[in-house]
């Protein structure tokens, strides 16, 4: 009896394994999403629009002050200054060239030239009198050499003193018309070119001036831009005397940045 028992009742212990029974299926939602990926590299940031600082001086000027690397501006404000006694010089210079060119101008225009043409017309109606009184005299002296009292000797003399008079007078004439329409004109016109280019030069010189002290166009940062200098490479600093055009700084808004990446 015990030996048939068994194995009815392994058999009911294998069918009743849950282990063996079949796995149900499951399912799972797929929805889409990032997918991060992060790669380290090496790299710089860089302003998008960055504006440069230069000089603008026509000549190597010598910076005396400079806004410190990494100070936060604002826009109208100084960020570099440069030397302006030499220009201050030569402002004062010009400005007295200005005066003596302005003076000798006004001097030829309203006094020498004018009274050039007044001694020239009254020397030229003191002429015209002299001929009317030598023509006058020989016409009285045909009538006296009508009468005898008077030689043509005499006569031929007067002739020749007339031809004289007539000779200075057409030579006057001519320098009248001439110091009229080009004499003076050309002295005027020289007496404009020297006023109006010591006017000019003033105007560049205060110009030059005003470059002295560079502002900010715009809010941002001050960042240092390394350039040859002295047979060095590095940040300019008071002292140096950077060249016309060279950028040596600029002012960054940091608030738009962009990654230069090395790969």
């Amino acid at each position: 009896m015990l030996g048939g028992f068994v194995p009815v009742a392994l058999l009911a212990t294998f069918w009743g394994n849950p282990s063996k029974q079949a796995h149900k299926q499951q399912t799972i939602a797929v929805t889409q999403g990032e997918f991060t990926v992060t790669t380290p590299s090496k790299g710089t940031l860089q302003s998008l629009d960055p504006i440069q600082i230069y000089s603008r001086l026509s000549q190597p000027s010598t910076v005396i002050e400079i806004a410190p690397e990494g100070s936060s501006i604002q826009a109208g404000d100084i960020v570099v200054r440069f030397d302006p006694e030499p220009l201050e010089r030569e402002l004062q210079r010009l400005r007295k060239e200005r005066v003596i060119a302005k003076t000798d101008y006004e001097k030829l225009t309203q006094a020498e030239l004018p009274l050039e043409l007044e001694d020239l017309s009254a020397s030229l109606t003191k002429l015209e009198n002299e001929l009317r009184d030598e023509q006058e005299f020989l016409k009285g002296s045909f009538e006296l050499m009508d009468e005898g009292l008077v030689s043509e000797t005499e006569i031929n003399q007067q002739k020749i003193r007339i031809g004289q008079i007539e000779k200075s007078l057409s030579a006057l004439e001519n320098r009248i018309e001439l110091t009229k329409n080009h004499l003076h004109p050309a002295a005027k016109i020289r007496a404009e070119a020297l006023l109006e280019h010591a006017e000019s030069e003033l105007q560049r010189v205060e110009r030059q001036l005003s470059y002295c002290s560079v502002k900010a166009d715009r809010s941002g940062t001050v960042i240092y831009k390394p350039l040859h200098i002295n047979n060095e490479y590095r940040s300019a600093r008071v002292g140096d005397a950077p060249f016309r055009n060279q950028s040596f700084m600029m002012v960054a808004d940091m608030n738009q940045l962009a990654a230069e990446l090395y790969i």
